[in-house]
């Protein structure tokens, strides 16, 4: 997965350590966005990130199992903050995956917030 900062990136890698759960997040996200980067270079369809993650999503899906709505919400906001064609990607959003990304992030607000009170 080819990401915009290689720093951002490791912290994130690093969250996406912490159990067993997170590991399988991170396992489909990395192989749903490399595939797609495999379908980025074989010049297949219209090559833009948006369509290629589309593609690939299915190939991801029959390696590794259903994905949630909930961790597909998130896995895109991952996308966007942290592949090399996010922002493109956010550009070509539907109103419905752009709905989920905002949920996502909302979510993750509450989630810094709660752990942020729990360490004062």
């Amino acid at each position: 997965m080819k990401v915009k900062d290689d720093q951002s990136w490791s912290l994130q890698l690093a969250e996406f350590s912490a159990d067993e759960s997170s590991i399988k997040f991170r396992d489909f996200l990395v192989l749903w966005v490399d595939t797609a980067e495999m379908v980025m270079q074989d010049g297949n369809g219209s090559g833009h990130p948006h369509d290629c993650l589309s593609k690939a999503f299915e190939v991801a899906e029959q390696s590794l199992g259903y994905l949630s709505v909930e961790w597909l919400g998130q896995m895109l906001l991952v996308i966007v903050q942290h592949w090399v064609h996010g922002d493109r990607v956010w550009d070509s959003m539907s109103v419905w995956e752009r709905r989920m990304v905002e949920q996502a992030t909302a979510l993750k607000l509450v989630e810094l917030q709660g752990s942020a009170q729990m360490d004062e």
